[in-house]
């Protein structure tokens, strides 16, 4: 893992909307996502400072951690959070996945053809299922196998990358990226060694 600054991830928060229109994958994206500067100098000032999410208490960044230290933080219309990256390499079968030792064959969302998610092609972000008092659904925050959930965008240094939510991870722990989400960072996306340690 890159022993570097935390990954911080943004999420859109509103009102129960309606299933989402029909989706298709999207097409991959290049190595490097240029963000417009005034948008991620935005997102970094409106970061700096954490208004904890009432009633959330702090995930751990990893199941076997002892302690638990990224606290949910909101802003009008979004929560956001400062955590490590675990990469995720879950759903369609790629090859660039194909060595990940906890790789599931299923994402929480689905392209409007039915498929899983391919995570080595998709950059998307991975939201913990309901637990340490948050529940993802109560602030608008939803995916589903309909299509691609809540839109969202991540940041990691100088670059920033656009991600719907695709995946659920699990309950308690937080901090978890697709393999494409890591390219487009330029983070090293091997599921086994690479990611962010926070």
């Amino acid at each position: 893992m890159t022993h570097a600054a935390s990954l911080l991830t943004l999420l859109a928060c509103g009102p129960a909307r309606p299933e989402p229109a029909e989706l298709s994958t999207p097409a991959p994206l290049p190595a490097a996502v240029e963000a417009p500067a005034s948008d991620l100098a935005r997102l970094q000032a409106l970061t700096q400072a954490c208004d904890p999410l009432p009633g959330a208490t702090r995930f751990k960044t990893d199941a076997s951690r002892a302690e638990a230290t990224v606290q949910l933080c909101r802003l009008e219309g979004a929560i956001w959070w400062r955590a490590d990256a675990d990469i995720d390499c879950d759903g369609a079968p790629d090859p660039r996945c194909a060595a990940d030792r906890t790789r599931r064959s299923e994402t929480s969302a689905k392209t409007s053809t039915g498929a899983f998610i391919n995570s080595a092609e998709v950059p998307y972000l991975v939201v913990p299922l309901p637990s340490n008092g948050f529940r993802p659904k109560a602030h608008g925050i939803k995916t589903g196998w309909s299509g691609y959930g809540s839109a969202g965008v991540i940041l990691y240094g100088d670059a920033m990358v656009y991600a719907p939510y695709a995946d659920a991870g699990p309950a308690g722990v937080i901090g978890e990226l697709s393999y494409a989400a890591a390219v487009a960072l330029g983070i090293d996306p091997d599921p086994n060694r690479g990611g962010v340690e926070g």
